[in-house]
């Protein structure tokens, strides 16, 4: 290519026909930063420039933008640089900027996509850039809920973004684009056609522009394709792999080749598992431990499994195992299996709790990428109990809430997130406390001091795994019910308080302000807590599921992602909808000060859920009676939940240092004991 820009409708088009322009490339081809004016008179348009010369040298020749990069050591720590296209650029059909890219330096690039100046309206993405004088290309996706509103003004590029001390070096940029029409690669799939052999297939967007197919393998997971990861180049939209180990998962990405030898984007990443012909899945069930279960009590059985293939034990997708259970009154309930290897157990798991009494059936089956084995169908015994079940919402009162019998519960109890020894489950217990909340987090006690549960993208903390089934075994003697927070805020919180992010393997899919709404971490939540739920769901002692604790203590919410925010909540709440087969409730929570009341959350999960700290803008009532202004708080909070809700709701959170009375004042616990008879004669659950 030898113009200026690449556009995909001519330039010289009606200001409506420029509206309507999707792409933007820059080749470096014409020794210019500007492109001539269209008419007699007019200046060159601008496309590269930089305010920060002294730091950025922009020069373009032999096909390349050179930027001589000079920081000097206490300034020009937020100079950039800027690219204006001629046009605002409509990237909705390809959201992503890409750039070839070679540099003397090891550097940090971030870029600014501005979409309107009126109101400032941008996003920063950054990535790492290698200073091993290599090309390189790189791709920044873009953010959807902006993109889809507005068109791209201008990006500014940054090196070193905020960093104050001296870098020198050159950087060369190849080609930059921006929106581009690019060929896209669709219905990628794999076939095993016979021993050590993999059939690909796909579609492309654009066959009469491309001119072949690279196509890439890896044994790595969301890898990223170069030279070495080249496995041929086909012409048609087939091809054949050979060579794979017995057993093996491999992953593939396609990058179609235009006819000007240009190539576009990898298509999506598919998982293949290669296996041997005719060697058909095996599930065995070796040991059960008991034939005659008690009702609500569990069943376990340890699985065998033959002729499979296991890349990752907690991923579905490489192997499913679950079993379906019957009735006496014909009820069918799916329960999943799960890997269990506390302290190198290395065995496969199904946990089940029956509800009615009788004899049942069970049919365990194993889905390995598709090949399917199934056990011969068993019975068991179930007979009855002393137990109540499982919590949830009332059926006679939808204020309160009841056990699995209509037993009715009301939870008394403290969150208690760290500290946690064997004597705080006994003082409990000891004095009838019958609820119990801690949240996912890696500091603190018994449970938490182990880490948190997904410490390393998608497998899970098998020694905290392990010490929440103790935890549930302690509850349920005690018949003690555990709110159990899958993310505390501190897991989504960059820059807000308690911030943990930089724990939370997320971080390696996306920008912690983008967790809500980013759809590769939604797979990966998902997979947790379908895991969650095989293990722990059965447990009578398992109450609530709390999806987040005080959710505008996060990077997400502080950025006003708040729709996003929202979305996530219902779409995790209907997830444990439709896959819990014990309907455990689920709650949210935002944290304690009085404008943090969330009419628009609580109405998306089954449980309204408060937290009530008085001093964080709670108002004496009565400025000469605090005690009596305390019990006020409670019930009146009590009482509006009664008001605006047909569901049982609770104060998650509650006292503590924020209280208006210290802990070691005797008040504290007087207040404490009349905030429980406010809060229940007013209507709370």
């Amino acid at each position: 290519m030898t113009s200026k820009i690449l556009l995909f409708l001519l330039i010289l088009l009606s200001a409506l026909e420029v509206k309507s322009q999707r792409g933007f490339v820059d080749d470096f081809d014409d020794g210019s930063l500007t492109i001539p004016a269209r008419n007699a008179g007019e200046s060159p348009t601008v496309i590269w420039s930089t305010l920060s010369p002294r730091t950025y040298g922009l020069s373009e020749s032999n096909g390349v933008l050179e930027i001589d990069y000079q920081k000097i050591g206490g300034t020009g720590a937020f100079d950039c640089f800027t690219l204006t296209p001629p046009y605002s650029v409509n990237v909705s059909g390809n959201p992503h900027l890409q750039l070839r890219l070679r540099s003397s330096i090891n550097t940090v690039l971030t870029i600014r996509s501005v979409y309107s100046l009126k109101p400032p309206t941008y996003e920063e993405k950054s990535l790492q850039i290698s200073g091993d004088l290599q090309w390189h290309t790189y791709t920044f996706s873009l953010y959807d809920y902006l993109y889809d509103r507005f068109a791209v003004q201008y990006v500014e590029f940054y090196l070193d973004q905020g960093v104050n001390k001296t870098i020198k070096g050159t950087i060369e940029l190849d080609v930059v684009r921006l929106g581009w029409n690019y060929i896209k690669i669709d219905s990628l799939s794999a076939k095993n056609a016979a021993e050590n052999t993999m059939i690909l297939s796909w579609q492309c967007s654009d066959s009469a522009r491309t001119q072949a197919y690279q196509i890439h393998r890896s044994t790595e997971v969301r890898f990223i394709p170069d030279e070495t990861t080249v496995r041929g180049e086909s012409l048609i939209t087939v091809f054949t792999d050979t060579g794979l180990a017995d057993y093996g998962s491999y992953y593939y990405k396609i990058i179609p080749i235009d006819t000007l030898g240009e190539m576009s984007l990898p298509s999506p990443e598919l998982r293949a598992e290669s296996f041997v012909p005719d060697a058909v899945p095996q599930v065995n069930v070796t040991q059960v431990n008991n034939h005659v279960v008690k009702k609500y009590e569990k069943l376990e059985m340890t699985l065998a499994l033959e002729n499979v293939g296991i890349e990752n034990p907690y991923n579905p997708d490489d192997i499913d195992v679950f079993a379906d259970f019957r009735s006496p009154l014909g009820e069918t309930i799916r329960i999943n299996g799960f890997y269990d290897d506390y302290r190198n157990a290395d065995a496969w798991k199904i946990r089940f709790a029956p509800h009615q009494t009788g004899r049942w059936s069970y049919v365990v089956t194993v889905n390995d990428a598709g090949r399917i084995g199934s056990t011969n169908q068993q019975d068991f015994v179930v007979s009855e109990s002393n137990h109540h079940g499982w919590m949830r919402p009332s059926k006679k009162n939808r204020h309160y809430f009841s056990f699995d019998d209509e037993t009715s519960y009301y939870p008394v109890g403290v969150y208690s997130p760290w500290g946690n020894d064997a004597s705080r489950f006994e003082r409990f217990a000891e004095h009838q406390a019958n609820l119990f909340a801690i949240w996912d987090i890696g500091y603190g006690g018994f449970i938490n001091e182990t880490g948190i549960i997904e410490e390393e993208l998608g497998k899970y903390n098998q020694e905290k795994l392990g010490r929440i089934d103790s935890l549930l075994s302690v509850l349920e003697k005690d018949d003690i019910q555990l709110m159990y927070a899958i993310w505390p805020h501190d897991l989504f919180s960059e820059t807000v308080w308690a911030s943990e992010w930089d724990k939370n393997p997320y971080r390696q899919l996306t920008d912690v302000v983008d967790v809500y709404r980013d759809s590769l971490a939604w797979e990966y939540q998902i997979r947790k807590y379908r895991y969650l739920i095989a293990r722990f769901g059965h447990s009578r002692s398992m109450g609530i599921w709390e999806l987040i604790n005080e959710m505008n203590g996060t990077d997400g919410w502080k950025e006003a992602r708040f729709q996003s925010a929202y979305d996530w909540v219902a779409r995790t709440d209907k997830y444990f909808e439709e896959n819990d087969p014990y309907n455990h409730p689920v709650t949210a929570s935002f944290s304690g000060g009085f404008n943090e009341y969330r009419k628009e959350l609580y109405e998306l999960n089954d449980i309204p859920n408060l937290h009530v700290y008085p001093a964080q803008g709670w108002a004496l009532r009565y400025p000469q009676d605090t005690m009596r202004s305390d019990m006020y708080n409670y019930a009146w909070a009590s009482r509006r939940f009664w008001q605006n809700f047909t569901k049982p709701a609770i104060f998650g959170e509650a006292g503590a240092d924020l209280s208006y009375f210290h802990r070691n004042d005797p008040r504290y616990h007087e207040a404490y004991h009349n905030a429980i008879w406010a809060s229940l004669s007013n209507g709370l659950a």
